[in-house]
């Protein structure tokens, strides 16, 4: 089995961030978070970027792929 019979673990989580970052309106915020191991430990390193839509309107009506413009980007929390 990939999971434990009966176990709950849908809770919320909280990965602090050292510096807070700008999220301008209609902006999206990915976080990436990485279990990483070793032979005695288990631990949990996390980033987060703030990124918006190009307003490319045209391009992207004439069936362009729209970009991406990364306003920030954390450091990576908890490295190992």
């Amino acid at each position: 089995h990939s999971f434990s019979v009966g176990m709950f673990s849908w809770f919320p989580l909280f990965f602090p961030l050292k510096e807070p970052l700008r999220v301008p309106p209609g902006a999206t915020v990915n976080c990436s978070i990485w279990r990483r191991s070793d032979d005695g430990r288990v631990w949990y390193e996390w980033c987060a970027e703030v990124v918006t839509i190009a307003d490319h309107s045209r391009e992207t009506m004439a069936g362009g792929e729209a970009s991406t413009v990364v306003w920030g980007t954390s450091s990576i929390h908890n490295p190992g």
